[in-house]
């Protein structure tokens, strides 16, 4: 889905309450443009990396593009 800069953080935190901080995402922002930055990993740290981010003199801008891995089936025991 897309999000944009201003609710970013509260989206992810959002996602990090339903789903969990361990939760696997992918997060890109200026997506096929020159600044384009791309997050990979559990929610709660791909949310530190990019509030990290959105505090350096570039910034953070344009639209977001957020995907969520899909739920992954608990292993069977054999």
């Amino acid at each position: 889905f897309f999000e944009s800069p201003n609710r970013i953080l509260n989206t992810i935190d959002e996602c990090m309450s339903v789903l969990g901080p361990d939760y696997w995402c992918c997060v890109c922002s200026e997506l096929t443009k020159k600044f384009e930055k791309v997050w990979r990993g559990p929610l709660q740290q791909v949310r530190l990396q990019i509030e990290k981010s959105m505090g350096g003199v570039d910034g953070v801008r344009g639209e977001f593009t957020v995907v969520i891995a899909p739920n992954q089936p608990p292993p069977t025991s054999s």
